[in-house]
């Protein structure tokens, strides 16, 4: 598939009833808006991950956190390649690392002011990410804010969790706060529920982000953020 190729499906997903500026695709049947988040998950970023981490200690100092300092007791990553969840923790975190740093387009959810960054700390080396899309950083850019790791009051309602129950009608169970404690309890069923959970709605998110090119911003109004396919102008895609 080349650029102009995409370009037009993404086009047509966002515009189902309208022409083409040029030409009229002949087999604009065929692009029909239900079937196309799969279509173009297989031929626009077949090596795309999304990831998320819970911490293992309770945190008393977020720069800390940030550091490694507290642990990682689970990593999730969804691999759209092979069409499921892996998972790593303080046993195979070298084998995630290779995860994150293989995949052709990592997708988090401040995954660059958290959790790349606590795994860096944990295992002591700076990761080579290919492209990364963080959607809270294009949330906040969105809101004519600086993506820097200082909180604004203007943010407020920008998490993960709100974010898809404005957006998406669904929401988190708990917060990360929690994920220590289930470890504690050795709840482990719940803690690797939990941090799917996260990635799942991380997934969904980004979806509707490529197909509607918004989401819903705390005071209820559209916030159009950059597309995620924007990525993809300066890598090569998968023909």
């Amino acid at each position: 598939m080349n650029r102009l190729k995409a370009a037009e499906l993404l086009w047509i997903i966002r515009n189902p009833d309208k022409p083409l500026n040029h030409n009229d695709n002949p087999n604009r049947a065929f692009y029909k808006v239900e079937e196309n988040i799969k279509y173009l998950q297989r031929t626009l970023y077949p090596g795309l991950i999304v990831m998320d981490l819970e911490i293992r200690d309770h945190v008393t100092n977020w720069d800390d956190a940030r550091a490694g300092k507290n642990g990682i007791s689970v990593m999730c990553i969804w691999d759209e390649n092979s069409g499921r969840f892996f998972f790593y923790d303080q046993f195979n975190m070298e084998e995630g690392v290779a995860h994150l740093e293989n995949a052709d387009f990592l997708v988090t959810f401040n995954g660059k002011n958290f959790d790349i960054p606590v795994v860096e700390g944990f295992c002591e080396k700076k990761l080579r990410i290919h492209s990364h899309y963080d959607i809270l950083e294009e949330i906040w850019k969105a809101m004519g804010g600086y993506f820097d790791g200082k909180w604004d009051a203007r943010y407020k309602g920008t998490g993960l969790g709100p974010t898809c129950d404005r957006t998406l009608g669904q929401t988190k169970s708990d917060n990360g706060d929690g994920a220590p404690t289930l470890l504690e309890q050795s709840r482990y069923a719940q803690l690797y529920t939990y941090v799917t959970q996260d990635v799942h709605l991380t997934r969904q998110l980004l979806e509707h982000i490529m197909q509607c090119g918004y989401i819903m911003d705390p005071s209820g109004d559209k916030l159009c953020v950059r597309p995620y396919e924007e990525l993809l102008s300066d890598r090569p895609i998968s023909q």
